[in-house]
């Protein structure tokens, strides 16, 4: 995770007093202009807000940035103006507790985009695995401590404010079987689906098709997922089934036929995470490649999809993408700041077409300024270099 620092100025006008605090919980905020940046709103804070004095520790951006305007030991001025009586006294009390976060938005409606939930999934996990917070217990609303109607949207929609605690709980404790006794694994593959932006529908699968989702998409996380048959808008029930079943998705076509409805469902879900990976696919090689000939994009996307199919890898373009100390924009930022240009577009159409320069590569690695008896000289088979990249297996 990537925190860019640019704490505020001190001073009460632009709401960094410099005054201790020791944080109880976290407090999610929308900010009130939609489609403006995390910088203008740090910004705005820093101009003294129109003489509203008022602040946040952190901004969560339109494309997943996070900037910190005050320390976590300071108080923000978040929170701190009740909207009715009866949040009067928990208004005198709550900068003092709470780390507040302010998310923008796109639009009117507040929802925040998949980027910009992921981060901040990822801030308020971090920020409770820290201190030891239950994010069922200790990340709220400022509508829960004022009234007032912010986050506008998950005041408004409580399935989908529960949805985000569910993620955030998963990633606190991914591996923790108390966990899955809480959330059952439907209600985490819903949270999941949700917060990646991939499931429009989730009401739908929450009855018995849920077990059949589970397999479905285990299996998805393959290559397979990106067959440009189901992308282009395949239509009919037997052709779907078809697509879905020559990919190796769906076993089971007879069930599926008998419910056309399912069908339709299947292939929203699908195409989302074919979108999804796409996304994923275009942001690393832009990241790694982008200023490398059209064939030496095509052969980074080549080792990602070879990975995807080799052993001992993990399943799915996500999946490989993100495996820890993998690859280094993922750590440094760089993938997260990453604007894929009109001609890493067009490596990824080529590798999704199939087209392969790679031999199976499996690794690669900047040539200029490496050791000549670097691990992967030593433990690889170099097999050939294209641009400022070396490739190896």
């Amino acid at each position: 995770m990537d925190i860019i620092k640019k704490l505020l100025t001190p001073g009460r006008e632009r709401g960094r007093s410099m005054t201790p605090m020791k944080a109880e919980g976290v407090l999610i905020h929308y900010v009130g202009n939609p489609g403006s940046s995390a910088l203008n709103n740090r910004n705005y804070f820093e101009n003294g807000s129109g003489g509203n004095k008022v602040s946040a520790h952190y901004i969560v951006g339109l494309s997943g940035e996070i900037i910190q305007c005050v320390p976590e030991g300071e108080r923000a001025a978040h929170a701190g103006i009740a909207l009715s009586a009866a949040y009067k006294e928990l208004a005198k009390t709550n900068n003092a507790r709470f780390i507040g976060i302010e998310v923008c938005h796109p639009d009117a409606s507040g929802r925040f985009s998949p980027v910009t939930y992921a981060a901040l999934v990822e801030l308020v996990a971090d920020i409770c695995i820290r201190y030891g917070f239950n994010p069922r217990k200790q990340v709220l609303r400022h509508y829960d401590v004022t009234g007032k109607q912010c986050p506008l949207y998950y005041v408004k929609n409580e399935n989908e404010w529960e949805a985000f605690l569910t993620a955030v709980t998963i990633a606190v404790q991914p591996d923790n079987p108390a966990t899955a006794g809480v959330y059952p694994v439907s209600e985490v593959n819903l949270a999941v689906m949700r917060s990646l932006g991939v499931m429009n529908s989730p009401e739908y699968w929450k009855d018995a098709n849920i077990q059949y989702l589970n397999e479905l998409l285990d299996k998805a996380a393959a290559p397979g997922i990106l067959d440009k048959r189901i992308c282009n808008g395949i239509t009919g029930l037997d052709a779907t089934l078809e697509v879905l079943a020559d990919a190796g998705i769906v076993n089971t076509p007879d069930y599926w036929r008998g419910m056309a409805g399912n069908v339709l469902y299947v292939k929203e879900l699908l195409v989302n995470m074919a979108n999804k990976a796409r996304i994923v696919l275009e942001k690393i090689i832009q990241a790694e490649a982008c200023g490398e000939p059209p064939e030496g994009m095509v052969l980074v996307g080549n080792v990602i999809m070879n990975r995807c199919r080799a052993p001992g890898w993990p399943d799915g373009i996500y999946n490989v993408v993100f495996q820890a100390n993998q690859f280094s924009p993922v750590t440094d930022g760089a993938y997260k700041r990453a604007v894929p240009s009109a001609a890493v577009k067009r490596a990824v159409d080529v590798v999704l077409s199939g087209t392969s320069y790679s031999n199976d590569a499996v690794f690669f690695r900047t040539v200029k300024g490496a050791a000549p008896d670097c691990w992967h000289e030593t433990a690889l088979t170099a097999l050939f270099d294209c641009g400022g990249h070396r490739f190896y297996k």
